[in-house]
């Protein structure tokens, strides 16, 4: 196999298998975080069970058919297991803190209401801005492309979309009057901004966010049950079609055509989506392009800092080796692929974001703390379901950053940059806050 199109036809030859490998490890790594989670619904069972289960069997599918390096496939499988004990050891350190349960914030329905009536403004203004900037042409071709020059207004509106909704949810699940009408904004208000953001797994991201402050405002976990499955039902069914809408608009944006199965170019381009939740894995480690690309990447702390700076200050910092224009792992290795595209490229999967960034040795060490991290955060999830303390600020707060967080083994450096926007946003929530009570 020379191109990626034939890597993906390999995929739907194989489809069983593929298939078979990626419910039987999406099950492993459900049960080996299982103590973690709040529930079916938490947003670990997806971006961590799901993801990497479609993106491990990818691995493991390759590896069997000898169509990778056993240095390429150690890496993987060294780093999965160093993130898997790191990430023990901190849901199980009682001594590490990371200050959530600390911050002292005071405020009630009415200072919620007056700041989401702010940040309802912002975003209406900023979404303005917006339409009347992007280039609708390449919307669903790209989104990237179509932001280009208005990046840091796409960034402000995502951050302030997650603020808006969990407020929202927020004041729906203090039971007050009018609740009919705040579900209806809520559900208009994800589907419209998840359209503006471009991802199509932004409305599932708005309703895991939902879930996550349901649990900590209510203090309870959700159980998979029969009596509420139908409920999930209804619920993935939405978020599919959606999800195919983005699909079906951009396969006729590219004309499209079914190329391995029979099937509607909307749906074959949806399941190859799928599978390409390990592009990073079947294009990065084929050919061990990963060993041929690392040295052509700018360093992590360059590509975080980069949209803060800009591009000429950030290189005089870090006086990157690196070529003019910022470039990432996962985009040196689509360059590889495809040298003369304008656009694209594969998620930067942590394991080989940690090794291009960092190299064997510092990824090691970037892994643990990842991992760490990953844990403690579900460790003080738990603890804020189990403490009686009720605080909505924080449930806001730790809502958002809880759910981003898990944005780190996907994209580390999108991560970065989005945690650091999200306190960016949380102090200007405390501004307001200050000043509406003077």
């Amino acid at each position: 196999m020379n191109s990626p199109d034939q890597i993906v036809g390999f995929f739907y030859q194989q489809w069983v298998v593929y298939s078979v490998l990626s419910v039987l490890v999406s099950l492993g790594l459900f049960f080996l975080t299982k103590k973690m989670s709040l529930g079916f619904l938490d947003p670990i069972n997806f971006y961590w069970t799901f993801t990497f289960g479609t993106s491990y069997a990818v691995v493991l599918l390759l590896f069997v058919n000898g169509f990778l390096s056993f240095l390429s496939f150690f890496i993987i499988l060294f780093y999965f297991i160093l993130l898997l004990i790191s990430m023990w050891v901190g849901f199980l350190a009682k001594r590490v803190k990371l200050g959530f349960r600390t911050l002292e914030i005071s405020g009630g329905i009415n200072s919620l209401r007056n700041i989401l009536f702010v940040f309802i403004i912002m975003y209406f203004f900023l979404t303005v801005f917006y339409v009347s900037k992007v280039d609708w042409s390449v919307f669903f071709i790209s989104r990237f492309e179509a932001n280009k020059g208005i990046g840091f207004v796409v960034r402000i509106m995502d951050v302030l979309r997650l603020f808006i909704i969990a407020i929202f949810s927020i004041l729906i699940f203090s039971k007050e009057t009018n609740n009919k009408f705040k579900w209806l904004f809520l559900i208009v208000f994800v589907f419209l901004s998840s359209f503006f953001t471009g991802a199509k797994s932004a409305i599932l991201e708005s309703v895991y966010l939902i879930v996550v402050v349901y649990c900590l405002f209510f203090k309870k976990t959700l159980k998979l049950k029969i009596t509420n499955l139908i409920q999930y039902a209804v619920l993935g069914s939405g978020v599919l079609m959606t999800a195919l809408f983005f699909t079906s608009q951009l396969a006729g944006k590219l004309n499209y055509e079914s190329q391995y199965t029979d099937l509607n170019p909307a749906v074959e381009m949806f399941i190859s989506r799928v599978i390409a939740n390990g592009d990073m894995y079947y294009l990065g480690l084929m050919d061990d392009v990963i060993f041929k690309v690392s040295e052509q990447t700018s360093g992590l702390f360059e590509l975080v800092f980069r949209p803060y700076l800009g591009e000429d200050l950030t290189t005089k910092i870090f006086s990157s080796g690196a070529e003019s224009s910022s470039i990432n792992v996962g985009r040196a290795i689509w360059e590889y692929w495809f040298p003369f595209s304008l656009s694209g490229g594969s998620t930067d999967h942590f394991d080989l974001a940690a090794y291009a960034y960092c190299g064997f040795i510092g990824g090691c060490f970037f892994v643990i703390f990842l991992g760490f991290f990953l844990g403690r955060m579900n460790k003080i999830k738990l603890q804020m379901i189990a403490s009686k303390d009720k605080n909505f600020f924080i449930i806001i707060f730790f809502s958002i950053v809880y759910m981003k967080s898990y944005l780190m083994l996907l994209s580390p450096v999108v991560a970065l940059t989005t945690l650091i926007d999200i306190v960016f946003v949380f102090i200007l929530c405390n501004f307001l806050l200050l000043m509406i009570k003077k």
